[in-house]
């Protein structure tokens, strides 16, 4: 039996990451797996449902690639079928799977095994290169750049330490290695539907952590990316903290790099006494932390408990003592009760980031903001994503150039 996988969230480590577990899995349960569609005898897809661009998106693949190839059988599953099933079951009623359910995509190939206890495989470290070439043209062409700056690198003998933590903070990408190191968050935020997926938070131990690095270092892999929901959450479930982490990760392993892909910002303030001293150091390369908005009013409404004043002093205070250290949020824009002042504001935080990804609010059901009421109507909305992405997506390659300069190569 051969089998077909691929994920349909673009741009999702978590999603890209899984597929290749299941890959790992499936091929040591003796099943042949294709990069090609059309020699498969199932396909398996894992969905998106972060917004609503991203569910339509998944349950347009789903019908195109049923009435492409009516005679194969399809599972179909992920974050979507947790996040809005109703809708879900209405395009793919069949074959289903939850995310990480190996056991669920096992039953419906009618395997034996799947009424067992059958882990998804904890040992892949790395994206799957066929997952990556299914991808869209701007994460093409990220690596053609990336490439031509490392065969640059080689030939010259020169550095720009800005531009190669800029490349390595990309997580989705073949090199880097990825540590599942939490699963899930406690954060009530009102929007999102991501814990409904994913669930409360589960942190890997210290002690299953340290062996799956040392097997990445024995490897020869140094670039390690902390896969997680909320990593700053990391420990609250196991009575430790983020900072015991990586610290740990600090003493042990001084020769990796780390990538921290999604930090929230009230974990920021908790800890910024002890996180301010780790995060000077030059092993870091990367922290994105999600902000959204610049107005209380709005945060509140979200469900978040931290004020974006206060976490841009602490962002631009670790800035000016580790200046490489590539910095990135988001504005999660047109959230009821945001007006145009607070929509004007929130964009002026990119000024303090290296990169600022522009997010448009789109109810999920069953948040407690699919039912907000709000004054923003549907043309406002799309003007506002527009400005924003005509404002932040220039700003970021301003960014880029500025600090290319600054840092310019050297030996």
């Amino acid at each position: 039996m051969k089998i077909y996988l691929k994920s349909l969230a673009s741009g999702c480590t978590s999603s890209l990451h899984e597929v290749s577990q299941y890959r790992s899995t499936l091929t040591k349960l003796n099943y042949t797996v294709t990069n090609r569609i059309d020699e498969a005898d199932v396909i398996i897809l894992n969905t998106c449902g972060f917004s609503t661009d991203a569910e339509e998106n998944s349950l347009n693949e789903i019908d195109l690639v049923a009435k492409k190839y009516p005679q194969k059988k399809i599972i179909a599953g992920g974050c979507l079928l947790k996040i809005n099933p109703t809708l879900f079951k209405q395009h793919h009623n069949k074959s289903s799977f939850h995310p990480e359910k190996i056991n669920e995509i096992l039953s419906e190939l009618e395997d034996p095994r799947g009424n067992s206890n059958v882990d998804i495989s904890s040992d892949v470290q790395h994206l799957h290169h066929d997952d990556l070439k299914l991808l869209g043209v701007k994460f093409k062409l990220f690596y053609f750049t990336q490439k031509y700056f490392y065969s640059f690198i080689k030939k010259t003998h020169l550095s720009n330490a800005y531009l190669d933590h800029y490349f390595k903070s990309i997580a989705i990408n073949k090199d880097s290695v990825i540590i599942v190191a939490a699963r899930g968050c406690l954060g009530h935020c009102t929007y999102c539907a991501i814990k409904k997926s994913r669930g409360t938070l589960q942190s890997t131990p210290w002690e299953i952590i340290k062996p799956q690095i040392q097997k990445a270092i024995l490897n020869n892999k140094t670039d390690i990316i902390l896969r997680a929901e909320d990593l700053g959450a990391w420990g609250q479930d196991i009575k430790s903290n983020i900072c015991f982490l990586l610290k740990n990760i600090l003493t042990h392993f001084p020769q990796v790099t780390i990538t921290i892909p999604f930090f929230e910002p009230s974990w920021i303030i908790t800890f910024k006494h002890e996180l301010i001293p780790l995060l000077a150091n030059p092993q870091f390369i990367c922290f994105y932390t999600p902000l959204h908005s610049a107005s209380s009013k709005v945060l509140n409404k979200m469900g978040r408990s931290y004020s974006s004043t206060e976490v841009i002093k602490i962002i631009r205070h670790i800035k000016k003592i580790n200046p490489t250290l590539i910095l990135k949020t988001n504005i999660l824009h047109s959230f009821p009760t945001e007006d145009r002042k607070d929509f004007i504001e929130s964009l002026k935080l990119a000024w303090s980031f290296d990169f600022t990804l522009p997010i448009l609010f789109t109810p999920r059901p069953g948040t407690l903001a699919f039912n907000f009421p709000t004054s923003i109507t549907p043309t406002e909305r799309k003007i506002r994503h527009i400005l924003a992405s005509l404002f932040l997506w220039p700003l970021n390659l301003m960014k880029l150039i500025t600090n290319y300069g600054l840092y310019a190569f050297r030996k």
